[in-house]
């Protein structure tokens, strides 16, 4: 809600403000003619617009107000008749002043209302209000559900509740859901009956409604809030009053699909684009932010801001401005990160319920009987495992919407067919069964192209799709895909019927039912009509090609819903697969791209039964041994669940590997020399005696590791890590991170004890003790041991003191002070050139 507690003093900037981040240039208390003007606004934009001068007041204006303004405004008419005369009052008007204002040309507005003025959302609310596929959809609508540890509670109406609650701290909630629940559909009825709300009482916050899967590269806020203004027909507004409207409560934000957006990001571009969703969430924002789980880990608390202070401080840099500023600016993002992720208020979206399902099919084919008993008997019989548990696919409401939408041709299908069918109905027999469905539709319609080359056009589709920088595809993309898949037959056409036979092609493939018109991004083209069927459609064509035995070096991600779809498949199917990457594994050097059928088979791998878990099958492929080296893995976890005992020993030498978890695994003798190890996870693992020569090691996790003769000489750039000291996760790299490293047990390249004993647990109280000699050679006792950091051990600083004292480095010249020898003074200006003495580490080492 807009702040209405104005003075008589804040109540004109508060005015400046709003029509200067509206185009208009404004200056203050003007005196024409003998009177004195509050502020005078004139358009940057049009040379023509009249000019506006305008009163301020915070009282409630009566006649007796009005008429001292009147006179004002009268003189200001005759000197400029064009002029708009505008008394603004934050506390309202009689009726009587509204009525002598209007007869007199002067306007009158609150300042609420002069709020309201400038916020233009009519078209965007029109355009929402008379969607009629949206009004069709709201209204057969299921309501889903919240259950979580907050409580069992209808999502709609939470939100809305949530929504209109200006008391609550939860200002930005987390709505995470497996792929299929409806997190797409819940933001759209929500932004519907919250622009409701918006048209009966402007009051209400308006909805802004992004798409984050429109974005596969890193943005900040303005470049999100111009994506929205420029997609929803709203650029005469300006990204400054959004911002300020976002800040003070009246917009809600509605981010979906977040976790489509990172899958095509590195962790430096998600740390960016979390920076600018923080930058969005600052102040009085509220909003609501989608994705499936596990997009939001502890790999992505960056805590890049205490790195930066320490490198600073250790090196006793000088920090310029623009230093503080960077500073600064990391700093906030860390907070915001820390805001968004760590203390963040999640609602975990849940598949309808058996009898929601069966309302929902019964209401959507009231009248068609047969209709409701074909697809209520296959969401029946779907079911997959997961730990263990069976969970129906038939509470998915992407799957219920396919189903409904095919049911003319799951009725023409001869009912042995429809019964005949494979031994495990899960994912992968529904989505193949969609796509038949959609393609027999297809081949119906436009007969002219075979049903194998159809499925190969969608297939490169898809994968173009998929890849970062292609979000819609456009002409170009299905001629490509054409002169591809076409090449032999349009070879054998002379130069005027190939033109016209590739726009024929072109016509046909862009008319698909698995196809939908988008405007992503403001540039036209086409969509798969729902991300899943676009990613079952890439684990199709990598499930064929490893079958065939041919492995083509694609660079898809591979997302969490594919591995569920290829998890899912016969047996057979599966086993196929894993004896298809057996043959080829001794030749992995060459195939690299092995890597990414490693990661789609992962989910698979663990649901062989047998006993077989995921380690057995990576030893089949190894001969007996676990490698993995030579190959580029990506999201994939090693946990005592899916392995047969939680000791691995596994060779990745020469890989490029990122965002895997090996926690809390016994991988002593493993090997990741000379890899790409890019935000790993190996937080309370055992490395004894495992190597890392050679690698890269970039923002990985070793808290709380056994290093005990683990290797990390000559790697490639000094390493980033994460590690736990006392209780609190911490950021080291460069020499900080190679001396935790070796004061933990490891060995690393030649490094002075100064960065390795600088982990001991009372270092710090040596190093001040040794600074402060430095500082003064001449020091009380008392001060040295029991002031500043001293006073956490002073008995430790006493026992400092005195070995000083021993080894003749410091002499007593009275019962309480200290001075430097000229060998102490030696000593301690080595360590101040971060150089330990070996008599200092010996005394650290003794005391550990």
């Amino acid at each position: 809600m807009l702040e209405l507690d104005f003075t008589a003093d804040t109540l004109p900037p508060a005015i400046r403000r709003l029509f200067e981040l509206n185009g208009y240039d404004v200056r203050e208390n003007i005196h024409i003619h003998g009177a004195q003007v509050d502020l005078i606004a004139e358009s940057k934009a049009s040379p023509f617009a009249p000019t506006i001068y305008i009163e301020a007041t915070v009282e409630y204006v009566s006649n007796t107000k009005y008429a001292k303004d009147l006179t004002k405004f009268a003189l200001l008419q005759k000197q400029d008749a064009s002029c708009v005369c505008l008394l603004i009052s934050s506390n309202g008007f009689t009726a009587e002043v509204r009525e002598r204002a209007t007869a007199t040309g002067i306007k009158t507005m609150t300042y609420t209302e002069l709020f309201r003025s400038f916020e233009k959302f009519s078209y965007y609310a029109d355009r929402i209000l008379e969607d009629r596929e949206l009004k069709q959809f709201e209204n057969s609508y299921e309501e889903p559900f919240f259950d979580d540890s907050n409580g069992h509670e209808r999502a709609t109406d939470w939100i809305m509740s949530w929504a209109s609650d200006n008391s609550t701290d939860r200002r930005w909630i987390i709505v995470l859901g497996e792929y299929g629940t409806g997190k797409t559909a819940l933001t759209q009825v929500i932004q519907r009956r919250l622009v409701e709300k918006y048209r009966k009482s402007p009051d209400e916050p308006i909805p802004l409604r992004i798409e984050l899967r429109d974005f596969s590269r890193q943005f900040d806020s303005r470049t999100l809030l111009h994506h929205f203004l420029d997609t929803n027909g709203l650029t005469h507004i300006s990204i400054d009053f959004l911002l300020q409207l976002i800040r003070t409560g009246r917009v809600i934000l509605l981010l979906d699909g977040y976790d489509e957006m990172a899958q095509f990001l590195n962790t430096r571009e998600r740390r960016a684009c979390l920076s600018a969703l923080a930058d969005l969430a600052s102040g009085g924002a509220k909003g609501v932010l989608t994705s499936r789980p596990n997009y939001f880990t502890e790999s992505e608390e960056f805590h890049v801001f205490e790195a930066l202070y320490k490198m600073f401080k250790d090196n006793e840099y000088y920090i310029s401005k623009s230093d503080e500023g960077y500073l600064e600016t990391e700093r906030c993002v860390d907070i915001a990160v820390t805001r968004l992720l760590l203390n963040r208020f999640e609602r975990v979206l849940q598949d309808l319920s058996p009898a929601q399902t069966l309302a929902l099919v019964e209401r959507k084919l009231k009248d068609d009987l047969a209709g409701q008993g074909i697809v209520i008997s296959i969401l029946k019989s779907v079911f997959r495992t997961i730990s263990g548990e069976n969970r129906s696919l038939s509470g998915k409401p992407v799957i219920i919407t396919y189903l409904l939408d095919l049911i003319d041709e799951l009725k023409a299908q001869p009912e042995e067919e429809m019964n005949g069918n494979p031994r495990v109905l899960g994912e992968w027999f529904i989505y193949k069964m969609i796509i038949d469905r959609l393609m027999l539709r297809d081949q119906k319609r436009t007969p002219g192209i075979e049903p194998k080359i159809r499925r190969a056009c969608l297939h490169q589709l898809a994968i173009i799709i998929s890849q970062r920088d292609v979000r819609v595809a456009t002409d170009s993309v299905f001629y490509s895909i054409i002169d591809q898949e076409f090449r032999a037959h349009l070879r054998v056409l002379d130069a005027d019927h190939r033109v016209s036979e590739r726009i024929s092609l072109f016509e046909n493939l862009r008319s698909s039912a698995t196809l939908t018109r988008s405007t992503e991004n403001s540039q036209a083209g086409w969509a798969f009509s729902h991300n899943s069927l676009r990613e079952y459609l890439v684990a199709e064509y990598f499930i064929g090609k490893c079958r065939a035995r041919d492995f083509p070096d694609i660079k898809v991600p591979i997302s969490e819903p594919m591995k569920s779809f290829v998890a899912s498949m016969d047996r057979s199917v599966i086993e196929s697969c894993i004896s298809s990457i057996t043959a080829v594994w001794p030749y992995r050097e060459a195939k690299p791209s092995l890597g990414n059928y490693v990661c789609l088979l992962w989910e698979a791998f663990g649901r062989l039964g047998d006993g077989q878990k995921t380690d057995s099958v990576l030893k089949k492929f190894g001969g007996g041994d676990l490698l993995m080296d030579s190959i580029r893995v990506q999201e994939i976890s090693f946990n005592i669940n899916n392995l047969s005992s939680n000791k691995i020993s596994i060779n990745m030498r020469n890989s490029e590997v990122s965002r895997l978890s090996f926690g809390a695994l016994d991988l002593s003798n493993s090997a990741f020399e000379n890899s790409l190890l890019d935000s790993i996870l190996f937080s309370d693992c055992n490395l004894t005696s495992s190597s890392f020569d050679g690698s890269l090691i970039y923002e990985c996790d070793f808290s709380n590791c056994v290093f005990e003769g683990a290797s990390f000489k000559a790697l490639a750039e000094k390493p980033c890590i994460y590690v736990s000291i006392n209780g609190s996760r911490v950021y080291l790299e460069g020499n900080n991170a190679y001396g935790y490293l070796k004061y933990q047990g490891a060995i690393v390249d030649e490094i002075d004890d100064y960065f390795v004993y600088g982990h001991h647990p009372k270092f710090d109280i040596v190093a001040k003790i040794l600074e402060k000699l430095a500082e003064q050679p001449l020091r009380e006792i008392r001060g040295l041991t029991q002031r500043g950091v001293a006073r956490d051990d002073p008995p430790f600083a006493r026992e400092f003191v005195d070995f000083m004292i021993r080894k003749g480095m410091v002499e007593v010249i009275r019962a309480e002070a200290v001075r430097t020898t000229p060998i102490g003074r030696e000593l301690v200006t080595e360590f101040v050139h971060e150089r330990l003495p070996e008599p200092f580490s010996e005394f650290l080492e003794q005391r550990r």
